[in-house]
């Protein structure tokens, strides 16, 4: 328990009571939010882009691998490993985005 001097020539100590103070923290908003008001946040617009960013430029460029391949450009194993890689990126990409609809806003995967 801390103590407080009674003056500054004084050698008795009273002890001095503070009562816990607990500041109960409201949750956070993103928990709480509908699915309208989450597409209106600026940070949406920076997941969508992340999001398109990286899986057009990757799956684009594999599938334009794979068709010059079918047509005779490269090596054999191409246009088959290609489109191999391309669609599971893309459904990678998807299950991630449909499991974090479900986390945040319960929507149902299928």
């Amino acid at each position: 328990m801390p103590e407080r001097t009674n003056g500054a020539v004084s050698k008795t100590a009273v002890p001095s009571r503070v009562p816990e103070v607990r500041i109960l923290l409201p949750p956070p908003d993103i928990y709480n939010m509908d699915k309208e008001t989450f597409h209106k946040k600026w940070y949406y617009r920076l997941l969508q882009v992340l999001f398109w960013g990286t899986l057009i430029p990757v799956s684009g460029t594999l599938i334009i691998v794979a068709i010059l391949g079918i047509f005779g450009i490269g090596e054999d194993d191409i246009p088959i490993a290609g489109l191999f890689w391309a669609s599971i990126l893309i459904i990678i990409y998807w299950s991630a985005k449909k499991i974090f609809y479900y986390i945040m806003f319960k929507e149902k995967i299928l």
